[in-house]
């Protein structure tokens, strides 16, 4: 609307400057509202997996799975830790994040999503475990900002709460379930996960059933058949231990290698002399603090740290516990053997099975038996292995002192089975 002039024809003060100003402000306006994005317009990132706060096992096969929507004007970029449908790490224990970056000409914008990963050594999956046995449940659930319980689900429906180290129950026959439940520290998000395993009676099998006959093999005498059964158990005495420990003791026992080879780990099994439980172990890998652990009540050490990526290092690198003043010989990892099961049964016995990884496995070993202290005698066993190197030994308990240890050796290596046989 223009002013009108008045009597002399002029028009009033400030009119013309004020339809300059308008004109002006238009323009600026309708700039903004051509050049500005859309409120939407930035981008963002859906994670679909992992799943937000979600607990996983280590070394569960996780895909990843996301994608980046609503990117203005021009796509630039879609990023995270690996490519969508690659596996995600889930190598070590603890709380882990996988961030997706959205870009474009715009913004960057990331989308994280938490999610835990929990290692499981004992029970392994769908084991076996004699009833009236000891068997130390092993897991690692420690996580950043986090909280871990654990129970066991018994065959009745009982739940029964135990913490890492505990003997897992197993005076009742049938399937049990581990249950780890991890939340944050609000209780708000959680997320369990099971491991199953059987409390079988070894006195009193159950047999299979009868299969359908079929008509017997024919065979010749030049083609003997084949035996690929386990060798038969080796029953190994204890040896004479002293009383008592001349000196408090700290012994590293066994390196097993694990993880990807993007992110490899070592899970370190010692010993501790038991008036050490409660005290925090260092683990020390070439001289260098690598992770903490805690002696538990019968004095055993367990605990999983990261190893060298290259393998070359990792190879040459050399484990040592140290507490108190005390330390440990330094150790490499086992690669020539695997222990499959470290089983303590009810009257103290240990057994453990394990089988060689060498191309030529050797079909005996020699166990050698001494006290935990150092000192006293000790005791040699030949123990029997199948064409494939499995072995199964059972170690009585000695009757007093602190408790045996053992080593296999065989074709010129040897190694230490990863348990200490505790006095009755």
């Amino acid at each position: 609307m223009q002013s009108a002039p008045d009597a002399s024809g002029r028009e009033p003060r400030g009119g013309r400057g004020s339809r300059r100003l308008a004109r002006v402000i238009g323009a600026v306006v309708a700039c903004t509202l051509v050049l500005a994005p859309a409120a939407h317009a930035f981008p963002s990132g859906h994670v679909v997996s992992p799943e937000r706060w979600k607990a996983y096992v280590v070394g569960d096969v996780v895909v990843a799975d996301y994608s980046c929507t609503d990117v203005y004007p021009t796509p630039q970029g879609c990023e995270g830790p690996v490519p969508s449908g690659s596996p995600v790490d889930t190598s070590t224990p603890g709380r882990h994040e996988f961030a997706v970056w959205a870009h474009s000409d715009v913004a960057s914008t990331s989308s994280p999503v938490n999610y835990w990963v929990v290692g499981i050594t004992t029970p392994t999956v769908d084991a076996e475990i004699d009833r009236g046995s000891r068997v130390p449940a092993d897991f690692d659930c420690e996580a950043l900002n986090s909280l871990c319980s654990a129970t066991v689900v018994l065959p009745g429906g009982e739940i029964v709460p135990i913490a890492d180290g505990d003997p897992l129950p197993a005076t009742t026959m049938g399937v049990h379930e581990l249950r780890i439940r991890m939340s944050n520290l609000s209780g708000e998000r959680s997320s369990t996960v099971t491991r199953t395993y059987r409390v079988v009676d070894v006195a009193d099998p159950t047999p299979d059933p009868d299969p359908a006959p079929v008509d017997p093999p024919v065979t010749t005498p030049t083609d003997p058949p084949v035996v690929d059964a386990p060798a038969p158990p080796t029953q190994v005495a204890p040896v004479t231990v002293p009383r008592t420990c001349p000196i408090r003791a700290i012994e590293l026992l066994a390196i097993r290698p694990g993880g990807t080879r993007s992110r490899p780990t070592a899970r370190l099994h010692g010993w501790a002399d038991r008036s050490l439980a409660g005290d925090v172990v260092r683990i020390r890998r070439d001289g260098r603090t690598v992770g903490r652990a805690t002696v538990r009540r019968d004095g055993s050490v367990a605990v999983t740290v990261a190893a060298p990526r290259d393998g070359r290092a990792r190879s040459r690198a050399r484990y040592r516990l140290t507490v108190g003043g005390l330390r440990s010989r330094a150790l490499k990892a086992t690669r020539h053997l695997v222990y499959t099961t470290v089983a303590r049964r009810g009257d103290g016995s240990v057994v453990v099975t394990g089988r060689s990884t060498l191309r030529r496995a050797p079909r005996g070993y020699e166990l050698v038996a001494g006290s935990t202290c150092g000192v006293g005698p000790s005791a040699t066993t030949r123990v029997r292995a199948d064409r494939k190197g499995r072995f199964r030994v059972v170690l009585r308990p000695p009757a007093s002192g602190e408790g045996l240890i053992y080593r296999l050796r065989a074709a010129g290596r040897s190694a230490t089975l990863p348990v200490v046989v505790l006095a009755r």
